[in-house]
């Protein structure tokens, strides 16, 4: 028993060197180069929105692919949708103005839209300062009526009438300006025609036409209604050199002495009896420069008084 115990003994494998340095020190690994490790690249999330998105929405239509070109992405179309809801739900935006004659379909728009349901209710609530005159009522009547049938709001009528209220104001002053240019005009022309009987025959035509003989029987108004009547340009009939002419000779045939200059508050028929009688005083005076014969020796002023004379006479047949 002993020697097989020995011969096991011998029996068992001794390590070799070799094997024992290779087991006591493993082969080292090799050294990594110097130097940071480079940042892994990050991972890339696919896009949220499919780059064919529009052409998906849209399909074959242009109109709508050109409008959703406007978008960047499909959550600005819900911003934008977004905003339009709540200017609708504010009254901002109201819906098309139904194309029906259908008084019921109309009735509720106008009631959805704000527009009253008569054009009276455009007269209520009219802004601060906006007065409508008796003479305007009918205009803004018919205008408020074309604004009802057009569905519009009463805020943006009253916008409107304003602003038409404003530029006729403006035409009328302007038209103020240049009626009174155009009377100027006249005055210049009427001067270079009549010179120094320009004042006398405008006067002896007020006096004859507008407050003795001729217009003092005419039907009430008419003078305002000559005063105010326009040609066609605007220019006023008082104000047209013609008219104005053929008056103060109309004038004239009627009375005469128009060409008698009058004296400031004076009319006609009183300068005619003062100018007479001044010459006559002239003719008997013996204490006047020149004596009696500065009369008798001014054919001109002879002249005068013979034209001074018939004149008087004439008025007298006419009795």
């Amino acid at each position: 028993m002993a020697e097989e115990a020995a011969a096991e003994v011998t029996e068992t494998p001794t390590e070799t060197p070799e094997s024992t340095t290779e087991s006591a020190s493993p082969e080292p690994s090799p050294t990594p180069a110097s130097g940071p490790s480079p940042a892994p690249e990050p991972a890339v999330d696919p896009p949220y929105w499919a780059e064919d998105w529009r052409q998906t929405i849209a399909g074959n239509n242009a109109d709508d692919l050109k409008a959703l070109n406007r978008f960047k992405d499909p959550g600005n179309i819900y911003k934008s949708w977004k905003a339009a809801r709540a200017k609708l739900s504010s009254g901002d935006l109201v819906p098309t103005m139904p194309d029906t004659d259908d008084e019921a379909i109309l009735g509720e728009w106008r009631k959805e839209a704000g527009v009253p349901d008569a054009v009276e209710g455009y007269f209520d609530n009219l802004p601060e300062g906006m007065e409508i005159s008796e003479g305007d009522r009918p205009l803004v009547e018919n205008y408020f009526g074309r604004m009802h049938k057009l569905g519009v709001t009463p805020s943006a009528a009253h916008e409107g009438l304003a602003t038409l209220f404003e530029a006729e104001r403006e035409t009328r002053e302007a038209r103020i300006v240049e009626d009174a240019a155009q009377k100027q005009a006249l005055d210049d022309e009427l001067y270079s025609a009549y010179g120094a009987e320009k004042t006398g025959n405008m006067n002896n035509m007020e006096d004859v036409l507008f407050r003795n003989d001729f217009f003092i029987q005419a039907p009430e108004g008419l003078r305002e209604k000559i005063g105010d009547a326009r040609f066609d340009d605007g220019t006023k009939l008082t104000n047209d050199p013609d008219f104005m002419s053929w008056m103060m000779q109309a004038a004239a045939v009627i009375n005469p002495q128009g060409t008698v200059v009058p004296s400031a508050g004076l009319s006609p028929s009183n300068n005619l009896a003062q100018e007479i009688q001044s010459i006559e005083d002239e003719m008997h005076d013996t204490k006047a420069e020149g004596g009696p014969s500065s009369y008798w020796k001014n054919p001109a002023k002879q002249d005068r008084y013979r034209e001074l004379i018939e004149i008087r006479d004439r008025q007298a047949a006419r009795g």
